[in-house]
């Protein structure tokens, strides 16, 4: 699973992330010298509930993120990721996205 290089502890996440290509969601490649990739790469996936547990995981990773990079503040992110979202929005792998929003509403309350 893309959570393997992450660990988590209480709920606490112990890697730090000081890219945004740290995420383990997102994935660069290179084609005809070109950077491409996806903002939201998710693995494929039969089991809903476990994509959303995965999404939960991931959405404190963000934040992890977001916390120990103030100063990309107004670099829209979260938009370039959920702007990503749509070519993976299908079948379980909807959860990941479930997931990963619920957590970011939680953080919000």
């Amino acid at each position: 699973m893309a959570t393997e290089n992450h660990t988590f502890e209480s709920g606490a996440v112990t890697k730090q992330l000081t890219t945004f290509t740290d995420l383990p969601f997102v994935h660069r490649r290179e084609w005809n010298g070109v950077d491409c990739g996806s903002n939201w790469h998710v693995p494929p996936s039969d089991n809903y509930h476990e994509a959303c547990n995965v999404g939960r995981q991931w959405a404190e990773l963000y934040l992890q993120y977001r916390r120990e990079n103030p100063a990309m503040a107004g670099s829209s992110s979260l938009a370039t990721i959920t702007a990503s979202m749509h070519d993976a929005n299908s079948g379980a792998e909807r959860g990941y996205a479930v997931g990963f929003f619920e957590r970011l509403e939680q953080e919000m309350m």
